[in-house]
Formats: C-alpha cells, structure tokens, sequence
C-alpha cells in the first residue's frame, strides 16, 4: 500500500471538511495527517488515519524540527493548507506534490458517486475536492442513517471576533419555537465559552427543556454531541460543518458571511439567509465583521420541509 501525507492546520471547521474523504483515502493509502494539535484532537480516534506528525507551533523553528519526520517517507505529499508554511514543508516531501500550487489550477469535475453530496456551487468542496482528485483512486461516501429523537443542537455562537453571526434573541426564540412544536425535543446550546453569556440569555428566554454546554465541552466531546444530536441549528461555525460531515442534519443560519462558499455537507444539510434583507439572493463577497440586520426575517421553515426526509 502506498502512503501519503496528508496536510493541513486549520481551521477547525475546515479540518472537519475532510472527514467524508477519508475513508476512501484510507482504502488505498497509509495515511499520515501532518498537522496541528487543533488536528490532531479532532481525528485522533480516526480509524482512518493510521499515523499523525503534529507540529508543536507555525515557528519557522518547529516547521525545520519536523521535515526529518517526512521526507522521502511518502509516495505522495498532499497540501490541503496552501499557505506559505505548507508549501514550504511541500518542498522537502521529495515526492509527489499535490497542491493548489499554480495559477492554472482548475476545479474537478464532480464525480457521478459524489453528485448527491456535494454541491456544484460548494466552492470549499469544489477546491478540495479538485486536489484529492489528482490521486490515483476513487472516492465514495458512506450512506446517511438516520438519526435517533434524542435533542436539538443550537449552537448560538461562532467566537467573539464574529459578533456579526449572533442572531436577535427574538429570532432564536421563533426558531426554538417552530422546533419545539414540530419535534418536542429538548434543546442543547453549544458554543465558545467567550460567549456563555450570550448563550445563557438566549437559553433562559426560551421556554423550553434545554441545557447548556456551552464553553464545557472538549473536541471530542463536541464532536461526539453533534454526531447524536437529531438535528443541530447554527450560525456559520465549526460546529456547523462538524455536525454536517457527520450526517447530521442540519441548518446553517447565513448573514455576513457567504452560504454558498461554506455551505454545510451533504443533502441532509441546508443553508438559510434572510430573503428580505438579500433580496438580490448574492451572498457577500467578503465575510463582514460589520452588525447589520442580516436575521430578522430569516425563516428556518423551508429548510426543515426539504430536509423532511431525513427527519421523519
């Protein structure tokens, strides 16, 4: 079997983005994730990944420390960072390199098997998808199975730098308003414990069975919660695309950011905006760091009709 390096650091939501690839990866590589201890928390109960290198910091010091643990070890060095750091690292992979590397590069065609799954306006999965397929394999995901009447997942908060993506308390309650009446199941809050606060109001103005988690969970703990969760609402978030990858249904609220770039994986996942404040229906150029009026008529109803089939 032949084996392959695997790159890539951050971010968090973006690392959960190769999760629907690896096991194809796997079938006909060893692989190895060289990445960043955010990484590593995240797949380090992979069955996928048979061996990890994970970077003690970006100090050009650390980068230098671990070249010896790589080069010329792999038939194949693939960089799905694409920042100056892993291009860099890429140079001393003496092996094939695959990368989004030249100008020239171009988005792959979306392969039958992988249709119903990735979105020809996904830009985010286009591009990785356009890297992997420079390998010499075949990719297939794993079916969805549905999931048990357990809880809702709100997840409320993205970090503190992006207060543009908090949604009016009055629309989280209407939310938590149409999901009570149409699942009564209790809902679970997530987010960064930087935004508890935020969270705890959002929680106690609803009147519904709910905990919150808030700031107390773990990588792994938070993966675990969203991958058994019924159904989980958020804001453009990591916790968005870690429930998605994990064939969790679930809904992505848009504002300032754009729902085509960072649209959630998978049919089971739809992505929402508020139609009156875009009613040219262009997302934003540029994620906006600027609180505007992006949710006050935003509407999750729609959404949870077409995802009606993996929520019966």
């Amino acid at each position: 079997m032949k084996k392959l390096c695997l790159v890539k650091f951050s971010a968090l939501g973006d690392l959960a983005q190769i999760e629907p690839f690896l096991p194809s990866l796997a079938q006909t590589f060893s692989v190895t994730f060289l990445t960043s201890s955010i990484g590593y928390e995240y797949y380090k109960d992979s069955p996928y990944i048979h061996h990890f290198i994970v970077l003690k910091s970006k100090k050009i010091k650390h980068l230098l420390e671990t070249i010896p643990q790589y080069a010329a070890q792999f038939d194949y060095f693939v960089d799905l960072q694409g920042n100056d750091r892993s291009k860099f690292l890429s140079l001393f992979s003496f092996t094939k390199r695959i990368g989004n590397y030249t100008k020239a590069f171009k988005t792959a065609t979306i392969p039958a098997s992988l249709k119903p799954y990735i979105s020809e306006q996904s830009v985010y999965h286009l591009d990785l998808l356009s890297i992997l397929a420079q390998l010499p394999m075949t990719f297939e995901f794993t079916p969805f199975e549905k999931k048990q009447r357990s809880y809702i997942v709100l997840n409320c908060g993205s970090s503190p730098k992006w207060v543009s993506k908090r949604l009016p308390l009055h629309t989280w309650q209407e939310i938590a308003q149409v999901l009570y009446e149409a699942f009564h199941l209790p809902f679970i809050f997530t987010g960064e414990k930087a935004e508890y606060d935020y969270i705890e109001t959002i929680a106690n103005a609803i009147a519904y069975p709910s905990e919150i988690h808030a700031g107390k969970t773990t990588i792994s703990e938070l993966k675990k919660l969203l991958a058994n969760t019924f159904l989980t609402v958020s804001t453009d978030s990591a916790s968005l695309h870690i429930s998605s990858v994990q064939k969790t249904p679930s809904i992505g609220l848009f504002g300032p950011s754009s729902w085509i770039y960072a649209k959630p994986f998978g049919p089971w996942s739809e992505a929402i905006y508020d139609l009156e404040f875009y009613k040219g229906k262009n997302p934003p150029a540029k994620n906006k760091q600027e609180v505007e009026a992006y949710f006050e008529a935003i509407d999750i109803k729609p959404a949870l009709e077409k995802l009606e089939p993996y929520l019966r």
